[in-house]
């Protein structure tokens, strides 16, 4: 069984912040490096915004296709949530 990977290849670096940021089914996503610390191990994580709510992931990863997959992923849910939920409600 392989990993999985991003399927978008919209993923843009923002020099500024030092993240990779995209945009997916409305949510703004990006996924960030944070480095050694002591106690933790460096690690990539993942953050989804869509307006005054934003999801973190739950945990860090050591690779960042595997964050930026985990991002897609969440932001694909969520849409078939939300799309499940209109359809449920005009019915």
């Amino acid at each position: 069984m392989s990993s999985p990977h991003p399927t978008i290849s919209t993923w843009e670096r923002d020099g500024h912040e030092g993240r990779y940021v995209a945009n997916l089914h409305s949510w703004q996503l990006a996924v960030q490096w944070a480095p050694n610390t002591r106690t933790t191990r460096g690690s990539f994580s993942w953050t989804a915004q869509q307006g005054d709510t934003v999801e973190r992931g739950d945990h860090g990863f050591e690779e960042i296709e595997l964050a930026m997959a985990a991002a897609e992923h969440f932001a694909r849910d969520r849409a078939d949530r939300d799309t499940q939920a209109i359809a449920a409600a005009t019915q």
